[in-house]
C-alpha cells in the first residue's frame, strides 16, 4: 500500500514529466502542433503510465488533470475534454470562470482540428513541404502536395480560405504559429 507521500512524490514526477514534455514537443498552451516523433512515443508511454495510476486511484485529480493535458498535447482533444470533465465532475469546479475558459478553449482546438481537413501529423509533413516550395501568390505547392497525398484538393483549399489562408505562404506562417 501507498503512503500518502509516495503518492504526492508520485504526482510530483507526473508533474515534472508533464513540463519535460511540453518543452520536448515545442508546445505552448496556445500553440499547439503535432509533436515529432521521439516525443510522441514519450507522450505515449507518459498516458500509458498515468491511465495505470488512474485506475489504481480513480479520483485522483491531479492526476486525471495532468491526463487532459498530456491528451491535449497528443492532440487527441476529444480525450482531453472527456479526462477534463470528469476532472471538474470530481472537484466541483465546473462553475468556476477560469475552468470553464480552458473548457471552452479544448472546445474551440478540437473543432479548428476538424475543419482544418488534414491530421496533425499531415499539417506537419505539408509545412515540411511548403518550408521548400510554397508559393506566395497562390496554393500551387499545397495542391501539389494536397494531390500526392490523395486529399480533396477544392475542399481543403476552400476550407483554409474560409478562416484566412489565402496562399501557400500564410498557410505555412499558420503552421507555424499555431
Amino acid at each position: 500500500m501507498r503512503s500518502s507521500q509516495d503518492n504526492n512524490d508520485e504526482i510530483a514526477a507526473f508533474h515534472k514529466k508533464l513540463i519535460s514534455i511540453v518543452s520536448k514537443s515545442g508546445q505552448r498552451s496556445s500553440q499547439r502542433r503535432f509533436p515529432g516523433k521521439k516525443t510522441m512515443r514519450e507522450v505515449q508511454e507518459f498516458i500509458h503510465e498515468l491511465e495505470s495510476y488512474r485506475n489504481e486511484f480513480p479520483q485522483c485529480t491531479d492526476v486525471i488533470l495532468i491526463l487532459s493535458q498530456a491528451e491535449e498535447i497528443r492532440l487527441d482533444y476529444e480525450k482531453a475534454i472527456t479526462h477534463f470533465n470528469a476532472y471538474l465532475d470530481i472537484t466541483c469546479n465546473r462553475g468556476k470562470k477560469k475552468m470553464m475558459k480552458k473548457l471552452v478553449m479544448l472546445h474551440e482546438s478540437k473543432k479548428f482540428w476538424e475543419q482544418i481537413q488534414l491530421s496533425p501529423f499531415e499539417l506537419d509533413l505539408l509545412g515540411k513541404y511548403l518550408e521548400e516550395h510554397y508559393d506566395p501568390d497562390g496554393f500551387t505547392a499545397s495542391k501539389e502536395w494536397l494531390l500526392s497525398h490523395n486529399k480533396p484538393i477544392e475542399t481543403t483549399i476552400a476550407q483554409w480560405e474560409s478562416i484566412g489562408l489565402f496562399n501557400d505562404f500564410m498557410i505555412l506562417q499558420y503552421l507555424v504559429d499555431v
